[in-house]
Order: C-alpha cells, then sequence, then structure tokens
C-alpha cells in the first residue's frame, strides 16, 4: 500500500510538472544578448529596464538607491538605506532595438525619465528599522505598520489609507500602481497570497502554493503584468544540503531553485513560469534581483540579466481569460 501511494504521487507530480510546463508553450525565448564580452560579469551593478520599443542595459543603480533613500526620509529622517555597494568601474550604457535586436544610439533615450523604471523597495534594499516598519515601498507611496497589528498606505500629499488587519507579519508587495500581492505565510489556518486594492477589498486570489514567501516583485509601466522572482530550496535540497547548512556559519540556506512568473495583473491568470537549478539560483546575481528583471511597458516581453552576463528576452502568451 505505501509503495502504491508513492508511485501514484510520482506520477501526479510528473504529470503536474508537464501541465505546468506546457500551459506556457506560447511564450517562448526570442533573443539572448551576451554582455560579457561588453565586460559584464555575474556582480556587475547592473539594471535592465524598458522605456518604448529599446531595452536597456543600465550601470547606473545609485540613481534607484538616491530615490527610494528620499522617499523613505520623508517618514524618518535621517534613517535611509545604509548599504552601499563598492563603487565598481564604469561599464558602458548599451541600448537595443526589441524588434531589430540591433544596440543603437543612446540618443533614442532623450526624454526618459531613468528613474521611473526603478523597482520599488523590497527584499534587502535597505537594513534597520526600515524593514520592520516599512514592508514595502514604492516611489512615494509607501505601506506601514500600524502598531496595532495592521497595515496602512500612505503618499507623499494623500490621506492615509488603511490596508488590513492582524496582516503585519505578511509580506507584501507593489505589483501595480494601485494593487499589492499580500502573501501569508505566518499562519498555519490562514495561508494564501491575494492581490488587494489600496482600500485592502480582495480583487483575486492566487494559489498559495505557486507564490514563494518573500518574492520579488517588478510591474511594467501601464500595470497590466506583474513578475515575481524567487530564490528557494526545494524538497530535494532540504534532503542534500541538509547537512552542509547545518555546519555553515552562513545565516542562509542553500538555494537550489530560482522561479520567475508573470501574471495578468487584472485577473492573476499565470502566462509565463521558468525555473532554473541550482548554478543559477545560487549564483552571485542573487542580491537584488529587481533589478536584473523587467517588462516591456505594453507587457509582451520579460527579459532577465543571467549570471553569467546574459540577458535573455521572453516573449509572453497572450492573456486568454476566464
Amino acid at each position: 500500500m505505501g509503495l502504491h501511494f508513492r508511485l501514484r504521487f510520482l506520477i501526479t507530480t510528473f504529470l503536474v510538472s508537464v501541465t505546468s510546463f506546457t500551459s506556457f508553450a506560447s511564450s517562448q525565448q526570442v533573443w539572448t544578448i551576451n554582455l560579457h564580452a561588453r565586460g559584464y560579469d555575474s556582480r556587475s551593478n547592473v539594471r535592465i529596464w524598458f522605456w518604448r520599443h529599446y531595452l536597456v542595459v543600465d550601470p547606473n543603480v545609485e540613481i534607484c538607491r538616491a530615490l527610494n533613500k528620499r522617499n523613505l526620509e520623508r517618514v524618518s529622517p535621517g534613517r535611509g538605506p545604509e548599504f552601499h555597494v563598492p563603487a565598481a568601474r564604469t561599464r558602458k550604457t548599451l541600448v537595443f532595438d526589441i524588434d531589430t535586436h540591433q544596440e543603437v544610439s543612446l540618443e533614442v533615450l532623450a526624454g526618459a525619465d531613468r528613474a521611473a523604471a526603478c523597482p520599488q523597495v523590497q527584499g534587502w534594499w535597505w537594513f534597520g528599522k526600515y524593514r520592520v516598519e516599512i514592508p514595502a515601498a514604492w516611489k512615494d507611496r509607501l505601506v506601514r505598520k500600524d502598531g496595532q497589528g495592521g497595515l496602512y498606505v500612505t503618499g507623499e500629499g494623500q490621506p492615509d489609507s488603511p490596508l488590513c488587519r492582524a496582516c503585519a507579519d505578511d509580506g507584501v508587495r507593489w505589483v501595480a500602481p494601485d494593487l499589492l500581492l499580500i502573501k501569508k505565510f505566518d499562519s498555519e489556518k490562514n495561508l494564501g497570497a491575494e492581490v488587494v486594492g489600496l482600500d485592502g477589498k480582495t480583487r483575486y486570489r492566487l494559489d498559495p502554493g505557486k507564490v514563494q514567501s518573500g518574492p520579488y516583485a517588478v510591474f511594467n509601466s501601464t500595470g497590466t503584468r506583474f513578475a515575481l522572482v524567487s530564490t528557494y530550496q526545494s524538497g530535494w535540497g532540504r534532503i542534500r544540503y541538509w547537512l552542509a547548512d547545518r555546519l555553515s556559519d552562513d545565516l542562509f540556506i542553500t538555494a537550489d531553485r530560482k522561479t520567475i512568473q508573470v501574471f495578468s495583473t487584472s485577473d492573476g491568470q499565470q502566462l509565463f513560469e521558468k525555473t532554473w537549478r541550482k548554478d543559477e539560483a545560487d549564483a552571485d546575481n542573487n542580491w537584488q534581483p529587481d533589478l536584473k528583471l523587467a517588462l516591456s511597458d505594453e507587457g509582451a516581453f520579460l527579459a532577465y540579466y543571467t549570471h553569467e552576463a546574459t540577458v535573455l528576452v521572453y516573449r509572453l502568451a497572450s492573456d486568454t481569460g476566464h
């Protein structure tokens, strides 16, 4: 009986994996850009972003740190992000035409607001009390704890808006200018992942089994699609690296999976999923991975900067509706 159950479990797992793969077959990798020859590597300070029909590889990440520091200091002066990346050698900003796949002149970015493409504050963007008081921040909008177990949204020149009660320990990410993903991962009785408006009302729910704890999130400029990137340890990894993790002095477990997912903002339909194994999951490019992931303005393309200093560009599936 035990053997029968295990065989059935393995078969079911295989079928789910195949279904997961074929569900996103209409999304495809259409372009690869090798940046190693241009002086980039896995540890390079770099962010990638789209503007109109151009893809930008930008070595200037300090513009985003300065922007986020100003916004955070608005609510708590003198306590901006404390982490600073050591200065690295200057690399060239590169711009590519999405249609022709050719590198073009920087002149095409005339009029572009480079700070507009900065990702939200999340994960290890800042240290100290900020990580306790402000779970997420995007531009001038902050999600703050109310001191009574709840969260509220505050914006410059805008009245505070209560978001939820008894949710201060949940994971929160911006997935659109007016939408937030709340991932419950500390309650055994109330596991879930839901997308809510700034008024706290649930728009729809995502399968909690598909959303890892503490994902990084990016969304396109029109707010129609969002992507989640998660680095984690698989079930097999817990067995394989158990002893090494216990003997290690590091505070982190060995990651052996990295997954990128793309969802439709309107209804949560999953449009794309790609998982890498240990070489990518445990690589040096996992510091602030939201800088290395971007969606095009209309959401048709996803770009990702790998640990091999290669940018992979995918054409995403169209929404099918429900």
